[in-house]
């Protein structure tokens, strides 16, 4: 038995000149706050605390299980089937009272500003719009903070339409290209109940300065960098 404000230990040792060398392994509980801990070379490497949380590399943690390490990587999830399958990680709500535009989970990327603060910076959520069996509809959202504030910026809705918001005057969806020699492309398609489709390209091209509305085949407008602009003409002279 150990006091209520005592330790209660069983050490593995593989030595006894210090106190590293007696305590290089160990289970130890510390009464006073009802803490759990399991040490490897002589210092704890996984904590559970009263409240339940599970701290692998650290003693304490905001979250109920928290992994830390002065290294970037922390987990590894690994599906060993010879199928096609992979890993799957999954975020659940379980509620008694499901409802429409209910969270059901984010995911979060967190880091201090200059003045040391913990800081969300960006996350990622997934709702469920309508929760009626049968029918139920989910959106998935993209947040970032601009000048201290964080906000919906993308958001994929049930339907498959990408939705954008911007909070500078001028913004809108920039298409760059990523080497020399690139051109830039938006694909729209359409198509008839047969299954036949219908597309239309805006290109910059990457040899000239102009702009294009194609079907693939024929270029039926064209803007020049000169501000000449061609009908059913790739290089129009006024």
């Amino acid at each position: 038995f150990s006091g209520t404000s005592s330790l209660g230990s069983l050490f593995f040792a593989d030595g006894n000149n210090d106190v590293h060398q007696q305590r290089r392994g160990a289970i130890q509980y510390n009464h006073n706050g009802d803490i759990l801990s399991f040490w490897t070379n002589a210092s704890p490497k996984v904590t559970i605390r009263d409240n339940g949380k599970v701290i692998i590399g650290d003693t304490n943690s905001d979250a109920q299980l928290g992994v830390v390490r002065d290294s970037y990587y922390l987990a590894e999830f690994t599906n060993t089937n010879a199928d096609a399958t992979g890993a799957e990680l999954s975020l659940r709500k379980d509620s008694a009272s499901p409802a429409d535009n209910d969270s059901l989970g984010i995911l979060n990327f967190i880091g201090d500003n200059d003045a040391g603060q913990k800081t969300t910076y960006t996350y990622i959520r997934s709702k469920s719009t309508d929760v009626t069996d049968g029918t139920e509809d989910g959106t998935l959202e993209f947040h970032t903070r601009g000048n201290g504030t964080i906000t919906e910026r993308l958001k994929i809705s049930s339907t498959g339409l990408l939705q954008g918001t911007s909070g500078q005057h001028d913004g809108g969806l920039e298409l760059l290209s990523g080497s020399n020699n690139q051109s830039t492309r938006i694909r729209l398609q359409a198509k008839k109940s047969d299954g036949t489709s219908h597309d239309w390209y805006f290109d910059s091209a990457r040899s000239v300065d102009r702009f294009t509305i194609h079907d693939g085949s024929t270029s039926w407008f064209t803007i020049l960098g000169t501000g000449k602009v061609g009908i059913n003409d790739t290089s129009p002279t006024r």
